[in-house]
């Protein structure tokens, strides 16, 4: 005995139903979407990765058979961004305290760039007075 099934034909779904569903992918990509305000590939922010590990780590429950293995990738990735050093940070409003956070690397990067970019500004600075004297 077969069945016959009759296919549908389903209305194409307007991106407003989709995204004022009540479902927590819909809520957590909101509030992604909210911080960056669009989608986009700007320069990363500790604000941002905060936001987006706090937002992952969020949904790892959720994950069912998953999330042993969501949960490692996870660790993975907040080791490949963050590095090993420490530093203290102001608190946000809601916290009391100093707290103590890993920095990313890109934050790293940016700091020694500025490092680098300073000392040779100061360097050709030195060289043209120098030149100037020998005139």
């Amino acid at each position: 005995m077969a069945f016959k099934t009759r296919s549908r034909k389903l209305a194409p779904l307007d991106s407003n139903v989709i995204l004022g569903a009540i479902s927590p992918a819909n809520r957590y990509l909101m509030r992604l979407i909210e911080d960056k305000k669009e989608l986009s590939f700007k320069k990363p922010t500790e604000e941002r990765m905060n936001l987006v590990f706090q937002v992952l780590d969020d949904l790892l429950p959720h994950m069912g058979v998953f999330t042993k293995v969501l949960k490692l990738i996870r660790d993975e990735l907040y080791d490949g961004i963050y590095s090993t050093e420490i530093t203290g940070s102001s608190a946000r409003e809601s916290e009391m305290a100093d707290t103590i956070t890993r920095v990313p690397y890109f934050s790293l990067f940016h700091k020694l760039q500025e490092k680098r970019n300073e000392k040779t500004e100061e360097v050709c600075i030195e060289l043209n007075n120098l030149k100037e004297m020998q005139v």
